[in-house]
């Protein structure tokens, strides 16, 4: 059966690669459902700080809330290169692309339907600094396919880009300090995440959020992740609240309760 996600609050975690959050690496053609987390103000030095996918073509990720991960640019696999900063994807490696079937994407391919992206930001590294990450001159990046193989489809049950009227929120702090004994004789940067002395931050929905009835009951999967023939809406919410609540489902990992 497939592997699930679900109902998890996964916030504050630093990768020194690819994946803040969570990293499916060689996962293979396994179904793996990803629903009902808040992953949230996670750091990833390459790519994809809130979820980064490498050779796993059968992800689901669904009812979601991304928000506030960070790619910094300062892994020894970074080109100083900005990355997508909530959900990051890549090609699939030769060996796996000749075991799927025929008309499979080349690259790693989520369903994705019912998230919330907002407020996900990508540095640039650039010598000693890195910038992107501040309020001031933020390079938002939800989510992407970082070496361009190919395009994501995102539906409009996905709220992206838009504020989603959380509780509260907050922006991870980063320190980088330079470090010259890197054996590929880079001049890399090694990161800090500054957390606070409290977890901060509630990213359930208030009654003027734009997520609310925003999702959908369930979407047609692709061939190449089938069967099923479609991926249902779970029936509860990250805080085992029942969905929909009101006059349909909300986008994200909770649903508003009036």
């Amino acid at each position: 059966g497939p592997v699930d996600i679900y109902n998890n609050l996964i916030q504050n975690n630093m990768s020194n690669d690819d994946g803040g959050g969570l990293r499916f690496l060689m996962a293979g053609n396994f179904p793996m459902n990803v629903y009902n987390n808040m992953i949230v103000n996670n750091v990833s030095t390459h790519e994809g700080g809130g979820i980064a996918l490498n050779d796993a073509p059968n992800v689901r990720v669904y009812n979601n809330t991304i928000a506030k991960n960070i790619t910094t640019a300062t892994a020894v696999t970074s080109l100083g290169f900005p990355a997508p900063a909530g959900l990051s994807t890549s090609a699939n490696s030769d060996p796996l692309q000749a075991t799927l079937p025929g008309g499979s994407p080349i690259f790693s391919n989520p369903l994705l339907f019912n998230n919330i992206f907002w407020d996900n930001r990508a540095g640039t590294r650039g010598g000693g600094t890195v910038t992107g990450l501040s309020d001031a001159d933020a390079n938002v990046w939800d989510l992407g396919v970082a070496d361009g193989t190919g395009t994501l489809s995102i539906d409009g049950s996905n709220l992206v880009g838009v504020n989603p009227q959380v509780v509260s929120a907050y922006n991870v702090s980063v320190t980088f300090a330079a470090w010259r004994n890197n054996p590929a004789f880079v001049d890399a940067i090694m990161v800090v995440n500054d957390l606070p002395p409290n977890l901060l931050g509630n990213y359930h929905l208030t009654g003027s959020s734009p997520a609310i009835n925003h999702g959908a009951a369930s979407k047609a999967a692709p061939g190449y992740q089938q069967p099923p023939a479609s991926i249902v809406a779970p029936s509860i919410d990250i805080d085992n609240q029942a969905r929909p609540a009101g006059g349909g489902f909300d986008s994200g990992a909770d649903e508003y309760m009036p």
